[in-house]
């Protein structure tokens, strides 16, 4: 789910994030984003550096039953994102 910059002061109104109109932006409070896949382990299973941020940031790396590894994150090239794949199934409450 993207955010809904479509507002008078162009916040979207579920994360906050000041964006601009027809801005594709995956929303933080999605939940694509906020609940686990089905599929995902529940722990994590290491953490990585993060190549493009800045200081120490690692970033969590999960198991996942279909694709061996995902993350939350979009900084790791050539691994699964949970709130950007297809095949996203989300625990139910």
């Amino acid at each position: 789910m993207n955010c809904d910059f479509d507002t008078a002061d162009h916040h979207c109104p579920r994360c906050g994030f000041r964006g601009r109109p027809g801005l594709q932006k995956q929303c933080k409070k999605s939940p694509e984003f906020t609940t686990p896949c089905v599929h995902r382990s529940p722990g994590e299973l290491r953490r990585q550096w993060c190549p493009s941020c800045c200081g120490h940031t690692q970033i969590k790396i999960f198991g996942c039953e279909l694709f061996g590894e995902c993350s939350n994150s979009e900084q790791l090239p050539g691994l699964k994102r949970c709130f950007s794949c297809k095949d996203y199934v989300g625990v139910a409450p």
